[in-house]
């Protein structure tokens, strides 16, 4: 990425006392070069990964005001200067003593508040209970994300990849200045949007790829909480009774020679009730707020009498979802505030008809699919639901070539707003290519922000300028391009996991293309930032258009008009795809 630095006069014969201008409707954070601030980090705290990642914070802060042709200092609060003002991160004295009580946010919540002439930027910083097998534990870092924001929408920077410096581009803000009242507590659309490994890098994080400390496992749990190599030889009455048999073998998926017992469980047994229901407590007890409750895979129903008389249902969705519930309405009393995820999976993959009031502390799991939460929308569930995106990832059709649009990255995040989704699970980390696929992965983070008014083409726009500057305008073009014929392939052949859906076995589809009308104000928007001229640019759109089938658009209207293609016969179009 481009890091730009202005170069601003700098006096250096000695400080001059200069301080910030303070009036009764702003705060000069810097101005030509010059600052007297101090950036201000909490006393080293009992957890080492917390104290590195505001350290790197506060690095990328200092980074803005030195692209900005300033210096400024970064301190631990004990040794800050108390004749200066500063920009204090995180739990510090000065945060509580002007009444933020940064440990006691939600999850990824932060606040901005002035005091004096001073700035807090404060989050929830916490190191979740669970060393995950890499050895990093996966935190909440509400005060990165509180700095990360306040940088962009104060100083200028936008986070457009991941990498560090080159990851972040520094646009010239010669007067940083923000409200002299500042006070503005902020929670984040979802509780996380993560997959894979934990992080606690800051350009992660200013585009909300955001750690998940709300869960302890995403996996099927009941055989966690049940675990078959621990009861099966003194309670064999544990489990599913299947052909004559509850305890069954199967050999190891990829290690050979060994033998693994069958996790199925029956759930009529009161003790197999509350041993999951304990091991709810247990985890919920370590400081998660959520625990997902999932059978085992391949889910295999037991055959006991007492079972097939469980809930007087025949229907093994039926009987788990009662049983959930009944778990969500204990801990409900137990542990107020805390919250039950069920994963609507293979045999609960539907709602159940026993009821459609849902308790206020459960919550559903479901795909990233405008089909899957349209199959919830006559039920009451106040607690909302979390998710998991399948948008990226090599086992797509196309392999490690980009895959997704600015508009379905758009979708996606309305879809979660719409349906209060508290927290996504990212299959695959997005962008398997942050070159080709970074206005998209930059229009699905941002969305995040500000689901309500944000749009895909608003924020591309934001990225291509920040990324490209005076060459903005060439490589709209040419995203424009490729936006176009992902969206042309993924009609023609479905992303969804990789899988060809059956309504395109004829293996054709209509596209949407702009009409010609927005194609001209595209084209005055476009004019004259790369020295092609309007009418120049209109005579290339007419050229593409040639070079389409009869019968694509619809001249002289405002309506989208729509090819028909099919594979192997795609022509490059030249719509604005965003």
């Amino acid at each position: 990425m481009r890091i730009a630095v202005l170069n601003l006069a700098f006096v250096v014969s000695g400080w001059l006392s200069w301080s910030a201008a303070v009036s009764a409707a702003e705060l000069v954070l810097a101005a030509e070069g010059k600052s007297n601030y101090q950036i201000v980090l909490p006393d080293p705290t009992l957890d080492p990964i917390i104290d590195r990642a505001l350290g790197k914070a506060a690095d990328v802060m200092r980074e803005m005001f030195l692209a900005n042709g300033g210096t400024i200092p970064v301190v631990r609060e004990s040794q800050a200067d108390k004749q200066q003002p500063g920009i204090y991160l995180g739990d510090t004295a000065v945060a509580r003593a002007a009444g933020v009580e940064a440990s006691q946010l939600p999850v990824w919540a932060y606040v901005w508040k002035t005091a004096g002439p001073s700035v807090i930027l404060a989050g929830r910083d916490w190191p979740a209970t669970k060393q995950q097998d890499s050895g990093d534990r996966s935190c909440c870092l509400g005060t990165v994300k509180a700095m990360t924001d306040f940088l962009r929408e104060f100083c200028g920077t936008r986070f457009l990849a991941p990498g560090g410096l080159v990851g972040i581009e520094f646009l010239p803000t010669p007067k940083i200045v923000i409200p002299a009242g500042l006070s503005r507590r902020k929670h984040p659309l979802v509780n996380y949007n993560s997959g894979g490994r934990p992080t606690t890098e800051v350009n992660e994080i200013g585009l909300n790829l955001l750690n998940n400390v709300t869960t302890e496992y995403f996996a099927h749990t009941h055989e966690l909480a049940v675990p078959a190599e621990k009861y099966a030889e003194q309670h064999p009455e544990y489990f599913a009774l299947f052909h004559g048999q509850r305890i069954r073998q199967h050999p190891h998926p990829w290690k050979p020679e060994v033998m693994v017992k069958e996790p199925h469980l029956c759930y009529s047994n009161k003790d197999v009730q509350e041993l999951i229901y304990q091991d709810i407590l247990r985890s919920l007890d370590a400081g998660y707020s959520d625990y997902l409750s999932l059978q085992a895979d391949g889910f295999q129903p037991c055959t006991c009498d007492d079972c097939k008389r469980l809930f007087d249902t025949a229907d093994w969705g039926e009987k788990l979802w009662l049983l959930n519930k009944h778990w969500a309405e204990r801990l409900l009393k137990d542990r107020p505030g805390k919250f039950l995820v069920v994963s609507a999976y293979t045999v609960t993959g539907k709602p159940p008809t026993a009821f459609q009031d849902f308790p206020p502390n459960l919550r559903v799991s479901v795909g990233s699919y405008q089909q899957a939460f349209d199959l919830w929308k006559d039920g009451a569930i106040p607690g909302g639901f979390v998710t998991y995106l399948h948008a990226w990832g090599g086992y797509h059709l196309c392999g490690y070539l980009p895959v997704r649009t600015p508009q379905y990255a758009e979708r996606t995040v309305r879809m979660y707003g719409q349906y209060h989704v508290k927290g996504v699970g990212l299959d695959s980390p997005p962008a398997i290519m942050w070159g080709l696929e970074g206005p998209t992965v930059y229009v699905y983070a941002r969305m995040l922000d500000d689901v309500q008014n944000l749009t895909a083409q608003q924020l591309v726009e934001e990225y291509l300028q920040a990324a490209y500057g005076p060459a903005a305008a060439p490589m709209t073009r040419m995203f424009d391009e490729l936006h176009h014929t992902l969206a042309a392939y993924a009609e023609v052949f479905g992303v969804d996991n990789g899988i060809l859906p059956a309504k395109h076995g004829a293996r054709r589809a209509s596209v949407p293309r702009l009409s010609n009308a927005s194609r001209q104000e595209h084209a005055g928007r476009v004019a004259g930032r790369d020295g092609i001229s309007r009418e120049d640019h209109h005579g290339l759109v007419r050229h593409q258009q040639a070079a389409l089938p009869a019968g694509n658009l619809d001249a002289g209207t405002d309506r989208p008009s729509t090819i028909t293609i099919s594979p192997g016969s795609i022509s490059p179009g030249s719509g604005l795809d965003i």
